[in-house]
């Protein structure tokens, strides 16, 4: 869990450094978040951008999670026993989704 929550992670702070709308990617082991932000500089919270994002991703197939104290926080909780392959395919999916909702802004 913890090596291929790392490559997760790393998957999603390099969405991180090219997207406008997500402010930090976090996390340990396959618990991982990513918070959505209005602006990277003041870090708003972005709770509509995070709905959508996940509606995104559920037309694409991939189920997530909103939380956070201000439900702007897309969750990834997956199993234990998810292959790096799915992995890697669920970290693609949201990166699409976040491409998606950003060109609609």
């Amino acid at each position: 869990a913890l090596s291929l929550g790392e490559l997760m992670l790393k998957r999603l702070k390099e969405i991180e450094n090219d997207s406008k709308i997500v402010g930090e990617a976090r996390g340990k082991g396959l618990m991982l978040g990513v918070e959505l932000v209005k602006d990277k500089e003041t870090k708003v919270p972005a709770p509509e951008f995070a709905k959508k994002v996940r509606t995104a991703c559920h037309h694409r197939g991939l189920m997530i999670e909103i939380g956070g104290h201000y439900d702007n926080v897309a969750r990834f909780l997956p199993p234990l026993v998810i292959t790096e392959y799915l992995a890697g395919k669920g970290v693609e999916i949201f990166a699409d989704s976040v491409k998606e909702v950003e060109g609609s802004l």
